[in-house]
């Protein structure tokens, strides 16, 4: 039985989705594993491991620790579920620009040299893997679903008339919600009763919205958002992403949660999206245009009968290929590399922490945390 070890930056709810579904591979296939942050990883911890799987490895620490584990014969695995390589240059907030750019060219360098040694990059989106697969120069690429079903039975929504829209997404998802869904629902404002919730924006970056507005932090805890999502009761939920090769990498997680809701989803027509969505059969798709929003809302309002058509066929989507039971059987079949025992030779682990490194680090997410807590 191989022993994983399991490393991580910072526990994001992207971290935590991937954790939940590697973990029950664990419990199921009787493989062991520890996962920790980057910072508390110490020489004794790569000394227990067969395998080494870095989840996002973007900073000096990752790469120290990689390194470390290569050197010493433990096989590396590397799973992205971001193009971190071409990250967009819009912040929630001017301090996490400030940092972000300080390291922006040192962390690609890192994540470029854990590529090249790497026994296999792992995924979710084919997109990504196709855009990474010539940085791999040693191993070879592998995609699977990873995501989370939180329910595929809909309880009945009590419609007092007012049709629910919602958006969440990171801080930096204002740019098109101001482009693309403030505008299409203003020209629907007189028409309908609607209301739009936005989960993790700032407020004071969103355009005047003539319908009922509200916007919530974002809530990294996964159980408290997914409780929060399902109360709200949505009618619709919109998933606009710009269309450049950052945004087609990313991995149709507003499909899985859309539909896990019960709730019609609107999506831009273009990957990650089109590769799961087929229009009016289970989900609407639409174009990057004002009028094309403003048709494909108009549209779910007005044809509720044709809408629960499109929601029962996610749901059976969601049975079919993505369940918990669905995920591991590909990781199983797909990498059967963390299962079959690492016969290669170990050498002696060299490795320090970089603690004043780490400690810097710990306090620079702390101050941009708390800036953006007091902003919002």
């Amino acid at each position: 039985m191989n022993r994983i070890l399991v490393i991580y930056s910072a526990r994001i709810p992207s971290v935590e989705l991937f954790l939940r579904t590697f973990l029950e591979f664990g419990r199921r296939c009787k493989t062991d594993i520890k996962e920790m942050p980057v910072m508390s990883v110490r020489k004794q911890d790569i000394e227990w491991s067969d395998i080494l799987l870095a989840i996002r490895p973007f900073e000096i620490s990752a790469y120290g620790i990689v390194m470390s584990a290569f050197k010493s014969g433990r096989k590396i695995f590397v799973y992205l579920d971001d193009d971190l390589l071409h990250l967009p240059d819009i912040y929630s907030s001017n301090l996490r620009r400030l940092f972000a750019r300080t390291t922006h060219n040192s962390n690609c360098t890192y994540l470029e040299r854990i590529l090249n040694i790497c026994d296999v990059l792992w995924g979710s989106s084919p997109y990504l893997i196709e855009q990474y697969k010539p940085l791999v120069l040693r191993g070879r690429c592998e995609c699977t679903d990873i995501c989370m079903v939180t329910s595929a039975t809909h309880t009945e929504k009590h419609n007092d008339g007012k049709i629910k829209i919602v958006y969440a997404g990171s801080g930096n998802h204002y740019v098109q919600l101001n482009r693309y869904i403030i505008p299409a629902l203003n020209r629907l404002a007189s028409n309908y009763d609607l209301s739009l919730t936005c989960i993790g924006m700032r407020s004071e970056y969103i355009d005047d919205c003539k319908v009922d507005f509200h916007v919530f932090p974002w809530m990294n805890n996964l159980e408290e958002y997914n409780s929060f999502m399902r109360d709200q009761q949505f009618d619709i939920g919109v998933a606009p992403v710009e269309q450049d090769v950052f945004h087609r990498c990313k991995y149709f997680n507003k499909y899985i949660e859309y539909a896990s809701l019960g709730v019609i989803g609107i999506y831009t027509d273009d990957y990650p999206y089109k590769s799961v969505v087929k229009n009016e059969i289970n989900g609407l798709l639409s174009e990057n245009t004002i009028d094309s929003w403003t048709f494909n809302i108009k549209y779910a309002i007005d044809n509720p009968d044709k809408c629960k058509e499109m929601i029962d066929n996610s749901s059976s989507d969601l049975l079919s290929r993505f369940s918990m039971n669905s995920q591991v059987e590909q990781i199983e079949l797909r990498l059967p590399e963390l299962l079959l025992e690492n016969n290669s030779i170990k050498e002696q682990v060299r490795f320090a922490p970089h603690y004043i490194l780490n400690k810097a680090r710990k306090t620079l997410n702390c101050l941009v945390y708390k800036y953006e807590n007091i902003k919002r």
